[in-house]
């Protein structure tokens, strides 16, 4: 075989390995036990009302349930999702919706990465009557 032939089938599984592990799953790298966070509920593309959450919110609770429970499904995207429940903090942002949960985040390096993964109806049910409880309670 001549040399460009090598380099062309070297490259070639190059680019293989790499679209593999560029594309394979990662789970999401969040502290979400610190301060700083906010909620917004979007309605038809809108922002609705914004609520900042406490240390210890119970949203922020669910959701962490949610990344814990979903260890090793994630699958890295570079596809832009229309915010539903939008969770922000420093260096991440959460966007739960009916079936999945996007998470936009900041690693060590600086890095930002985009991941998903699959929820069921239970829990997302969960995390949109905690958002409900917030928001009548901060009407009182």
């Amino acid at each position: 075989m001549s040399n460009n032939i090598l380099a062309i089938i070297g490259s070639a599984i190059l680019l293989v390995l790499g679209g593999c592990s560029m594309w394979g799953g990662s789970d999401p790298m969040l502290n979400l036990s610190r301060g700083g966070f906010r909620a917004t509920v979007y309605r038809e593309g809108q922002p609705g009302e914004t609520l900042l959450l406490p240390v210890g919110s119970p949203l922020l609770s669910a959701i962490e349930e949610i990344v814990k429970d979903s260890k090793g499904k994630w699958k890295r995207t570079i596809v832009t999702f229309a915010p539903v429940i939008l969770v922000e903090g420093e260096d991440c942002k959460i966007n739960v919706q009916t079936n999945r949960i996007i998470v936009n985040y900041q690693d060590s390096s600086g890095q930002w990465s985009q991941v998903i993964t699959n929820i069921n109806a239970h829990q997302y049910a969960q995390v949109e009557k905690i958002v409900s409880d917030l928001l009548k309670s901060k009407q009182r």
